[in-house]
This record gives structure tokens, C-alpha cells and sequence, in this order.
């Protein structure tokens, strides 16, 4: 086993558990929010299926800044374009990962917003907390979304009440 596997082992998995709750998603419920306050489910669905390209970035960059004119949120029109996209995302972060230096994971990374610095830890502690648990926490809320909606809530890490 290599490095990146034995760190990362876990990776492909919670990728393929994301892609079964994007699957689910209706597109005719891509407008619903649960509350006033609730981001939109295509907005939350979209966001998910980019977020492998925060890992993607963490592995490659030196740093990330919201404030960058290259950062945008994208609104996918449907939960098939979604799922493509997430897989060819998927795929990149991937071969990132095979790819990436296991010494350069103990390289800082930055993430901030302009000035204001929101973290400045080792690649591979922020790849876990923003790429891997950002992924799991997002895919809870869909899965909230769904059973709120009476969507069958795909299996996670076991069967839900649906299968």
C-alpha cells in the first residue's frame, strides 16, 4: 500500500456515497429549501458536486481565497448534469491524490477570504476537514432534504429506513 492509499484509503468511497445521494435528487425539487433561511437543494446539490475541486485545490495550490475572481458557485440545471459533473470532478481529485507528494502534505495551506485568514494548517488536515468532512457534512444535509421531501434517502454508511 502506498502512502496516498493509506492516508486516502477512505476517499474513493465517501466519493461514491455522494454520488448516490446526488443521483436521488429530483430535478423538479431543485427550488425547495426546507426553511426560509435553507439554501435552495439545486444550490446545495451544485455545491456538492464541485466540491471535489476544493480538494483538487488544496492538493495543488498554495492557498484558497473566496474573494478570488475565479471562485464562483454554479447552479446546475439538472441531477444528471450534476452527477456528470461530479464525476469528472471526482475524477481529477483522484488522480490528484495519486499524484500528489506525500511530503507536500505537510505543506501549509491557506484559506481565507481577502485578508481575512480562516485557516493555515498542513495540506493534509485541511484536505480532511474541507474536502473529505465538508463533503460528508453537505451530503447529511441532502440526505435531511430528501426525507423531508419523502425521496427515497439512499444507503450511506448502512441502510436508511428506505433500503
Amino acid at each position: 500500500m502506498t502512502p496516498n492509499e493509506l492516508l486516502f484509503n477512505d476517499v474513493e468511497q465517501e466519493l461514491a456515497i455522494t454520488r448516490r445521494m446526488l443521483q436521488a435528487i429530483p430535478d423538479q425539487s431543485l427550488d425547495w429549501a426546507p426553511h426560509k433561511k435553507s439554501t435552495k437543494l439545486g444550490d446545495l446539490a451544485s455545491h456538492v458536486a464541485d466540491l471535489p475541486t476544493f480538494g483538487f485545490s488544496i492538493l495543488t495550490t498554495e492557498e484558497f481565497d473566496f474573494n478570488s475572481p475565479d471562485f464562483n458557485m454554479v447552479r446546475y440545471g439538472s441531477s444528471d448534469e450534476m452527477v456528470k459533473k461530479f464525476d469528472q470532478n471526482a475524477a481529477i481529485l483522484l488522480n490528484a491524490i495519486k499524484e500528489t507528494d506525500v511530503a507536500r502534505l505537510q505543506d501549509s495551506w491557506v484559506l481565507r477570504v481577502g485578508e481575512n485568514v480562516l485557516l493555515n494548517d498542513n495540506r493534509y488536515r485541511a484536505f480532511r476537514m474541507f474536502a473529505i468532512s465538508h463533503i460528508a457534512h453537505h451530503r447529511a444535509q441532502l440526505g435531511v432534504y430528501l426525507r423531508l421531501l419523502d425521496i427515497p434517502v439512499p444507503s450511506v454508511y448502512g441502510p436508511t429506513a428506505d433500503n
